[in-house]
This record gives structure tokens, sequence and C-alpha cells, in this order.
């Protein structure tokens, strides 16, 4: 049993890291003559590059098993990935020669292309939340949870825009409770064009909430200004009305009722006199 190099590819988008990691897969199942595809896993962020990960590997491999001259194409493109070169170790650098001429040829590839399209649908070519959604459903019981599946993104909408617009309907029913909500969700719009239309409106933040529900779902420090990150000297009124003297009080009460116009003070409360 032959030991395997490891490789970590640091690169901008665009650079060719789906190039690279779509042979390196090609390489790892050539190695294993094709044997439990399901057993290689690739992983990326986004179903989208999910989608043109597989997409490459099919495409590589189709061409390496149609003629000739794809498949001398593909023979040295993998030998590489597999053998490496001087500035760039392969997977195995104790291939031989020998082992390329048997195992990197048309026929080979064919083989290969046969076993992939059999086992489509049991490759691991997926994102990272799916990867860890098929880890948690085989230990459902241990981690306390059961019914769970991946969504996807236009069934997401969907339920979205129902749960709003059952909320919409719930706080319909009272007039304060729609004041509230249409405040929440309507108010400050980034446009005119935004509040005519409620609904996106309303969706922008509902996505802005989940978000930051993420970030803290603890329920109960929601509306609580400390957990929001205010200090409590922020929190405290602008001044100690406590510490009022009882002769401050009786102008206080007068002059709330009646505030002073700007600019006019009130010569009754020279004499009074505030502890701070």
């Amino acid at each position: 049993m032959f030991s395997l190099t490891n490789m970590l590819i640091s690169a901008s988008a665009g650079t060719g890291k789906t190039y690279q990691l779509s042979l390196r897969f090609l390489g790892l199942l050539a190695l294993n003559h094709g044997s439990h595809p399901e057993r290689l896993i690739a992983i990326t962020f986004t179903r989208k590059a999910a989608g043109e990960f597989k997409d490459r590997i099919l495409t590589d491999l189709a061409a390496g098993a149609t003629d000739e001259e794809g498949a001398q194409r593909l023979k040295e493109q993998l030998w590489t990935v597999i053998k490496g070169t001087p500035g760039e170790p392969g997977i195995w650098p104790g291939a031989t020669e020998a082992w390329k001429a048997e195992n990197l040829h048309q026929e080979r590839f064919r083989h290969l292309l046969h076993i992939l399209v059999q086992n489509l649908a049991r490759l691991n070519l997926c994102t990272i939340d799916s990867l860890f959604a098929q880890i948690a459903s085989t230990s459902t019981f241990e981690l306390g949870v059961s019914g769970f599946s991946m969504i996807d993104t236009t069934a997401e909408k969907l339920a979205r825009r129902e749960a709003l617009l059952s909320l919409y309907r719930e706080c319909s029913v009272n007039r304060e409770r729609r004041r509230n909500f249409e405040d929440a969700f309507l108010s400050g719009a980034d446009s005119d064009a935004e509040a005519a239309d409620a609904e996106d409106s309303m969706m922008r933040r509902l996505n802005t909430y989940h978000e930051l529900f993420l970030d803290e779902p603890d329920a109960g420090t929601w509306g609580n200004p400390v957990a929001l990150g205010f200090t409590p000297e922020e929190l405290a009124p602008p001044f100690p009305w406590n510490n009022l003297t009882p002769s401050c009080m009786p102008w206080l009460s007068r002059h709330s009722r009646s505030p002073l116009r700007k600019g006019k003070t009130d010569p009754k409360a020279k004499n009074c006199s505030c502890a701070s």
C-alpha cells in the first residue's frame, strides 16, 4: 500500500482550482482502479460550484474515453497530477512508467466513466452543508434530531414568503400589532421603489433579521440593550432625576406641563438647588 501526498492550493478565483481538483479526483480514482468512488469526497461552498465540479469530472473522463487523442491528453494530465513535477509533488511520487502504461489509457478511462455513471447518485461531490447533513442523518438518535433535510433555493424562498405572509395576516387582526409590524419591516426603505413593493421590502428585512438571529439565536437576548452592545452608562438617563432635592420637584412638575419658551428662564427657580 503506497502513501499519498497531501496538497494545499491557495489561489484567487478563476485561476484553475476546480481544474486541479477535478484532475486530482480522477487521479485518485485511477489509483484505486475505480473501486468505491463514493469514498472520495470533494467539497465546495455552493451548489453551483459542486455542479460545475461534477460536470468537469465527467467531461474530462468522457473526452479520454471517446478517442485516442483525448485519451492521450488526459493520460498526460493525470500523470502530471499523480507523479508530480520537480517543483510540485504529485499524489503518488513513486508511480512508475509501467503503472502509467497499464492504467492510463482509453480502455481504462471507459471503465472509470462507466463506474462513475453507475454510481452518480452516490458520489460525494457536494457542498459542505450537504455533507454535514448526511453525517447528521446517520446519527439522528445521538444528536436528538429527526425529520430534517436540505432545502433548495427555490423552496427556501417560497417558505420564507409564506412565513412572512402568515405573520402579516396574524398581525393584521390588531391595529397596533399591524402598525408595529409595518414599522419593523417597511419603515426606512432604501428607496421609494422599495417602499412601493411591500413584499420585496419585507423580504429584505427578513433576510437581515435572519442573519442576526443566526448570530444570536437566544430569544432572551432580543430586545435586551446590554446584549446588543449598549453600556450601562449609555442606557442611564441623561440626568439622575432621583437625586433632585424636594425643593426642585414643584418647579419641575409645573414646567414639564408648560415648557418655557426658548431663551427664557424662570426667576422663581433661582433658589432651586439640585444635588449631584
